[in-house]
């Protein structure tokens, strides 16, 4: 998935899917949420043999990649 959005600072990366990170966003003045949906989002990947990543550039946007393992018995299309 790709957004176009304002990007995610590169100091930030590294910690981006630790458990209640939340990365500092110059357009919000209070965080919402509590840091955990990246967090679990990654859990539930790595749970499944997958993985989760992200690269992103401020001002330019962010993307984020998914990856599965395949399913015996279940053609790909």
């Amino acid at each position: 998935m790709q957004d176009y959005g304002p990007g995610i600072p590169a100091a930030d990366l590294p910690h981006l899917f630790l458990r209640f990170y939340q990365a500092a966003r110059a357009d919000q003045q209070a965080q919402k949420g509590l840091g955990l949906g990246l967090f679990i989002a990654r859990e539930l990947m790595l749970a499944h043999d997958g993985s989760l990543d992200v690269s992103s550039v401020e001002g330019v946007g962010s993307t984020f990649t998914l990856r599965l393992p395949p399913v015996a018995g279940v053609a790909a299309d």
